[in-house]
């Protein structure tokens, strides 16, 4: 049986340049760690998810689940503009889990 991993926050780079590096470098690992935040935050009924903290500083990024859509919307949208269909197919499953969970609300 596959063990669940627990959830982590991702540490980003706090300098300018380092952190527009760091994202060139990793945009599909850190577009990964978006869609398990959302995930995570679906999973767990989360009314928003911190998805990365910033070396040094103590700002974060956050989603709130107004948004999750919109931001599965803009993932998919980059896998179709990337050419990375391999990587569609979870984000549409994580969308139905989303109106999954918002259509149970609703009864």
């Amino acid at each position: 049986m596959g063990r669940k991993r627990k959830y982590k926050v991702l540490k980003l780079p706090s300098q300018f340049e380092e952190l527009e590096s760091y994202v060139q470098k990793n945009l599909m690992q850190l577009t990964e760690h978006v869609l398990e935040s959302i995930n995570h935050a679906i999973d767990n009924d989360l009314k928003f998810v911190e998805v990365f903290q910033f070396k040094r500083s103590k700002f974060s990024v956050t989603i709130t689940d107004d948004s999750y859509s919109d931001n599965l919307d803009n993932i998919y949208e980059l896998y179709i503009n990337l050419e990375k269909y391999e990587f569609c197919e979870n984000v549409l499953n994580i969308g139905k889990k989303l109106l999954n969970k918002k259509y149970d609300k609703k009864i």
